[in-house]
């Protein structure tokens, strides 16, 4: 009985555990998608990562004070990564909170490196 408090209590933690949003390298995982919002009478598309399950990722205390949950994540990406749409993917990089026009999700993420899953 108590290993199955200890295991319940990891996967709690593990589970319900935020995301820094303060430069730190960490995974996540998803499928690449195409996602559009509308601004100012104008439709924007960019690519974005829905991923696998929903992600809290910790306020970072300058452009936000509180966590934000998220299921879809704008993507920062250097020309020298390719991302087919519709594809699975575990990406490493760093999440950060929105802070100009061009940022269409309350939460973004900058890739470091992609692979194909």
């Amino acid at each position: 009985m108590k290993y199955l408090a200890l295991v319940m209590a990891l996967v709690s933690f593990d589970t319900f555990s935020s995301m820094p949003t303060n430069g730190t390298k960490v995974i996540i995982s998803g499928i690449i998608v195409l996602s559009e919002v509308h601004v100012e009478g104008k439709l924007i598309k960019f690519k974005a990562i829905k991923l696998e399950q929903k992600q809290c990722f910790k306020a970072d205390g300058v452009i936000s004070d509180k966590e934000q949950c998220l299921g879809t994540l704008q993507l920062v990406t250097p020309n020298t990564i390719s991302l087919s749409l519709g594809q699975r993917y575990s990406l490493v990089g760093d999440a950060f909170h929105w802070h100009t026009a061009h940022h269409h999700t309350k939460v973004l993420f900058s890739v470091s490196s992609a692979k194909k899953l």
